[in-house]
């Protein structure tokens, strides 16, 4: 799929990166659907994101029209099944926990369209082993945000054993579209890259 097969961008999670992730789809004119448990989590999240666009704002990052728009394209949903059908894209950031992550993956791979681009946050975890049984493999990647995901312009992207080179561009072309620099990340290891050297400085710091 290219690029311009994208019209409205899914947000599983809607914690720190959930929200955060949401917004840089948002403000890059995407239509976008967050979802969570529950309708107490989703209202924090639009409250963190009235937040951080009214921090934007007096930085001159954005103006007020930007930031109404942006979260007038911002769509709240307990929902799991009606973002799932209706989005192009979807981004899984969801807790760091491998079981849920594969059950997520699997029951998305069940209800959305055979287009939709399904990729994951997770900063330890493999793709391989969060997509093990899903059939849509060519549309499987890792778009992996830094906190706070809405300043950071870093996003490291990656595949999976089964991640067609078509939907690995895509990434890197989406990443740009939102105004991200993408980190391609060639080899598929725990921790990708940032965080292995982040790893090896601590280390190194210990000593």
């Amino acid at each position: 799929m290219a690029i311009e097969g994208i019209r409205i961008v899914g947000v599983v999670g809607s914690g720190l990166m959930g929200s955060g992730i949401a917004l840089n789809f948002a403000l890059a004119g995407y239509e976008t659907i967050m979802s969570d448990l529950d309708e107490g989590a989703l209202a924090g999240a639009m409250k963190r994101i009235d937040t951080v666009l009214s921090m934007f704002n007096e930085e001159g990052l954005t103006d007020q029209a930007e930031a109404a728009a942006a979260v007038a394209r911002i769509e709240t949903t307990t929902d799991l099944d009606t973002l799932a059908k209706s989005s192009d894209f979807i981004t899984e950031a969801i807790v760091e926990r491998l079981e849920d992550k594969q059950e997520l993956f699997r029951h998305l791979d069940q209800v959305c369209p055979p287009h939709t681009v399904i990729v994951s946050n997770t900063s330890s975890l493999k793709l391989s082993d969060i997509g093990e049984g899903v059939g849509r493999q060519e549309n499987l990647g890792l778009t992996h945000y830094f906190v706070p995901p809405h300043i950071v312009p870093g996003v490291e992207i990656a595949k999976g054993p089964g991640t067609s080179d078509a939907t690995f561009e895509l990434l890197y072309d989406l990443m740009k579209a939102i105004r991200k620099v993408p980190i391609r990340v060639l080899k598929e290891r725990s921790g990708y890259l940032i965080n292995t050297i982040n790893d090896a400085l601590a280390w190194e710091c210990q000593l």
